[in-house]
């Protein structure tokens, strides 16, 4: 991946202004690496960036971020040519079985998840025809903020649910598994 921001890198270099030297230096492919792979985590694609970019003010934040969503654009095509990212799978995924009710058949199962990031939850969108169950570790005698994500992701899954219309199920607290005092603290 990183060979492949390198060659993205060289591929818009002459049409950066703000990221022209930095370009250039040990470590930025590397960086922006790392920020290609958390705007897609967060759902977000070069066309989305560059109109982000497009609405704020003129400044260094704009120039930045649509240079960023240059070096994005261009990674993506060079990847696209030859290669595949794992990261893409989900959101190529979504949109190929919207529409469809491939899901509708099914008991679709998500055990133990404490959240889940943008191309998940569009996925997720894509399976509510079909029966789905959630897991997820929760303590509804404790009001601590250790379980707040998992409390969350349950909220998101019941607001997401709400605006696609379909009936939840009921919420079910199971026993506690543990109820030796020795094997609990462990």
């Amino acid at each position: 991946k990183q060979v492949v921001m390198h060659l993205a890198l060289q591929q818009v270099r002459d049409q950066l202004v703000v990221y022209r030297r930095s370009a250039q230096k040990k470590g930025f492919a590397a960086l922006l690496l790392d920020t290609v792979e958390e705007l897609k985590h967060s759902a977000v694609n070069p066309s989305m960036l560059t109109q982000t970019s497009q609405a704020l003010d003129p400044g260094k934040l704009q120039q930045k971020s649509a240079e960023v969503a240059l070096v994005f654009e261009a990674y993506q095509q060079i990847l696209s040519a030859s290669y595949r990212d794992r990261l893409d799978d989900l959101i190529v995924a979504a949109q190929r079985v919207a529409g469809t009710g491939f899901f509708g058949q099914y008991e679709v199962f998500f055990e133990h998840f404490v959240s889940f990031n943008q191309p998940q939850v569009r996925l997720i969108e894509q399976m509510l025809d079909a029966d789905l169950t959630f897991v997820l570790c929760l303590d509804a005698t404790d009001s601590s903020m250790l379980f707040d994500p998992t409390r969350q992701t349950l909220r998101s899954l019941q607001k997401l649910a709400r605006q696609h219309g379909v009936a939840l199920g009921p919420i079910q607290a199971l026993p506690p598994a543990i109820q030796d005092r020795d094997l609990a603290f462990v």
